[in-house]
């Protein structure tokens, strides 16, 4: 059997010319098939990350962290290193459980709270509105 594939003019001519022919069939296929066009995804530009906001709640009290402070808590010791956005949401859980109780036993008003960090001093400042409100210790 081997040999009548390999011998001009045998079976093997005839399955190769078939091949050929179901190649034909799909590339015509394929130019008028008339379905929507490739998906296409935007990329990420470096505008999408600036304006981006990290917003956490506990008991009431919501903590929300903007892009600048972000990469403040990258600086800070604990996060070195680490990249959004897991740093920013680890870093509001991990903090607002006390920020809430704080705020709590202060007899503050539940409700959104503004978080700046400043890295130099190694403080949490939490602001509502304009006003600040509360400073913790990182």
């Amino acid at each position: 059997m081997v040999p009548d594939l390999l011998r001009p003019g045998g079976t093997g001519d005839q399955d190769r010319a078939e091949r050929e022919s179901d190649s034909d069939f799909l590339r015509r296929h394929r130019d008028e098939r008339s379905g929507p066009g490739p998906l296409k995804f935007p990329g990420m530009t470096g505008l999408d990350r600036k304006d981006r906001g990290y917003r956490f709640e506990k008991e009431g009290f919501t903590f929300v962290l903007d892009a600048a402070g972000a990469n403040a808590v990258k600086t800070l010791p604990d996060f070195e290193g680490r990249e959004e956005p897991a740093v920013a949401e680890e870093f509001l859980r991990t903090r607002a459980e006390g920020w809430a109780d704080a705020l709590a036993s202060a007899g503050a008003e539940s409700g959104e709270y503004s978080v700046r960090v400043d890295e130099h001093q190694g403080k949490a400042h939490l602001s509502r509105g304009a006003v600040l409100i509360f400073s913790a210790d990182l």
